[in-house]
């Protein structure tokens, strides 16, 4: 055990050494992070969140307002730590505390090494932020005996909408997992509550300009697209897709969705179930919703991913359990190579990129 845990801390310790040398420089910037840069100086300057053009209403505040008192680089260190912290403590619950199983140190390496995790704390977005959030609030869920544990719940649902509008999505989830494991009168009353901020937003942002501030984030894209960018989005996790035909990807998709269906109806710990719905949910609203934007897919699953590597990883270690012949063993190892060494190469191609033509950079003002 003691190894694992020393192995554990030196990935992580690698991951912020990672983290330091892209980042040196700046930090990536789009439309969303010059809006969110914006509105934090803006708030701090005037004390109100503004963006260039008007009133900062098409986003939600909690990032900006963070921003304005910590700035970039202390802002993302932080959510940096957080959200390495926070995996352990999901990979514990999810492989329950055998933290010195291969599974479960696969499932924990696959994550951190993946490009998504090392692009989000990299790009000044609000998506790291979210991703520490909604572990925070599956790890609280999980625990609800005392009063106390239900504010903290609330407490953190709040700020999950606060960080990104499709905190709500989330809401959801848990309002029917809450109903379903309390009473439909506490998971009304989390629903409430834990909503109750994004509804002031929302109401503040229809008086300042008279619609709601949504609509523009949905629909953006026709369902074909959107179905398409999520399935190599998920199928990248574990191979390039780019080669695939589309309806391959489609396909696989589908035995995605299917096998994460099985889990609720199969696997005995909730843990797995609670993981499998909220993927099933996010990904069937984002679908609907066809909240998307060609070559983001993988930006807009990022909350999810540690969630569907976890669950993976727990599958091929249940699949392969007992299984002592050479065949197995070497089937095992294999899988876990070539993703591994997918995801390894994947990442070095990019941090590599990043670093000898970096793209658009925000300084480092305080």
């Amino acid at each position: 055990m003691k190894d694992f845990r020393i192995f554990y801390g030196s990935l992580a310790f690698l991951i912020i050494i990672l983290w330091w040398f892209v980042s040196k420089n700046g930090f990536g910037s789009t439309v969303d992070a010059q809006a969110y840069w914006y509105a934090a100086q803006s708030l701090q300057s005037k004390g109100e969140l503004l963006t260039p053009h008007g009133y900062y209403t098409n986003w939600t505040p909690l990032f900006p307002a963070i921003l304005s008192v910590l700035g970039i680089r202390i802002t993302l260190f932080i959510t940096l730590i957080t959200n390495l912290i926070l995996l352990f403590k999901l990979n514990k619950s999810v492989f329950d505390s055998q933290l010195n199983t291969w599974s479960s140190s696969l499932a924990y390496s696959h994550t951190l090494l993946g490009i998504t995790f090392i692009l989000i704390h990299f790009f000044v977005w609000s998506e790291a932020g979210f991703m520490a959030l909604l572990i925070a609030c599956i790890l609280s869920i999980q625990k609800l005996h005392k009063t106390q544990d239900w504010a903290i719940l609330i407490i953190l649902s709040n700020f999950l909408c606060m960080q990104r509008m499709a905190g709500v999505f989330f809401i959801a989830i848990f309002y029917i997992w809450i109903w379903k494991q309390h009473t439909w009168k506490k998971a009304f009353l989390y629903g409430f509550l834990a909503s109750l901020s994004l509804i002031v937003w929302f109401t503040r942002n229809f008086f300042i300009q008279n619609k709601p501030d949504f609509i523009e984030n949905i629909f953006m894209v026709s369902f074909e697209s959107s179905l398409i960018g999520y399935s190599e989005a998920i199928l990248n996790i574990f191979l390039p897709s780019h080669f695939l035909p589309n309806i391959f990807k489609i396909i696989l998709l589908g035995i995605f969705l299917f096998v994460l269906i099985y889990i609720l109806w199969s696997d005995n710990t909730s843990i797995s179930k609670l993981l499998s719905s909220l993927i099933i949910g996010y990904l069937s609203i984002m679908l609907f919703l066809r909240m998307n934007v060609e070559g983001e897919s993988e930006r807009y699953i990022a909350p999810i991913i540690p969630l569907i590597i976890f669950l993976f990883w727990k599958q091929i270690s249940l699949l392969f359990h007992k299984k002592s012949h050479l065949y197995w063993r070497i089937s095992g190892f294999s899988i876990a190579f070539l993703i591994l060494a997918y995801n390894i190469f994947r990442t070095y191609k990019n941090v590599y990129q990043w670093v000898t033509t970096p793209p658009d950079l925000i300084s480092i003002h305080f």
